[in-house]
């Protein structure tokens, strides 16, 4: 249970941290993509913070014997990534249509994640390969580029137990 919590935990930083530090890379992009681009980066940044700790918590709270609890906290993790779409939504209205069409899928895809954390058993089917390559397009469509050796947030496990993960989005120098 504990191994399945950290997995989820972890592909979702891993997903997800092309969307939270994307930047426009052109300077003559238009500002509402950058608008769309640093608003939905904020949204998915705050929206992973407390799933994050709903996350930790359904650990804790397994590990204590408290299925219920748990399996209350891996709802309220469900209801987090439901915000997080409803939020995309609303913030995905981009002057370019490649990037407006990566949000839209990026909330629809939070949403179909969502949909499996209602129980417990909901945590084996969570599958986060589909939201990692929507953050890469979204990566992209903003302007981040990959750096290697970027460290995951403080008190989130890697796989490898060294603490950082091989390629992370880094936002890109703005050409002046």
């Amino acid at each position: 249970m504990v191994r399945t919590v950290r997995g989820v935990v972890f592909a979702l930083v891993v997903g997800l941290s092309a969307v939270s530090v994307a930047t426009p890379a052109q300077a003559g992009a238009a500002d509402d993509n950058a608008k769309v681009c640093q608003q939905t980066g904020a949204t998915v940044r705050a929206g992973l913070e407390v799933f994050i700790t709903d996350m930790q918590q359904v650990s804790t709270q397994a590990q204590g014997g408290d299925l219920v609890g748990a399996e209350a906290s891996v709802r309220h993790a469900g209801t987090v990534l439901a915000d997080i779409a409803a939020k995309l939504r609303l913030q995905g209205d981009a002057d370019d249509s490649r990037l407006k069409k990566a949000v839209n899928e990026l909330a629809t895809e939070f949403d179909a994640l969502a949909g499996h954390l209602t129980t417990l058993s909901g945590l084996q089917g969570f599958d986060t390969s589909r939201l990692e390559q929507l953050a890469t397009q979204m990566s992209v469509l903003c302007g981040a580029t990959p750096s290697p050796g970027a460290s995951l947030p403080a008190g989130i496990p890697s796989p490898s137990g060294t603490g950082t993960v091989p390629i992370l989005p880094t936002p890109s120098a703005r050409p002046s």
